[in-house]
């Protein structure tokens, strides 16, 4: 069973440790653990039954890059709703997977 971050209020501390062992990676510091789901619309993907917590919604993504494309990935998501109010939960995570496929991540759902 994968923790539910929504409940026990520690996500911002535990997320990068149940990445790593989903993962089975222990990346280097200077990678971060990303939300391929911005925390910024996280009602919005709650709504379609997206946790983005859950450490399949995540990635690694190294630490320069990530910082350098944050402004950016959450305007492309922001533009994405703005066109798809009414988007399924298959299109959101199709979305999610096209972005990280861009940006050359990997991701794990």
């Amino acid at each position: 069973m994968l923790h539910n971050c929504i409940t026990l209020k520690l996500c911002s501390y535990a997320e990068p440790a149940l990445l790593k062992t989903f993962t089975e990676m222990n990346p280097s510091r200077n990678v971060h653990a990303h939300h391929v789901f911005p925390q910024k619309f996280e009602k919005i993907f709650l709504k379609k039954g997206i946790n983005i917590h859950d450490p399949k919604n995540m990635t690694w993504w190294e630490a320069s890059p990530h910082l350098r494309a944050a402004k950016s990935y959450n305007a492309e998501w922001y533009d994405f709703f703005e066109v798809n109010n009414q988007a399924t939960k298959t299109q959101i995570l199709r979305h999610g997977e096209r972005l990280m496929i861009e940006h050359g991540i990997k991701t794990y759902y």
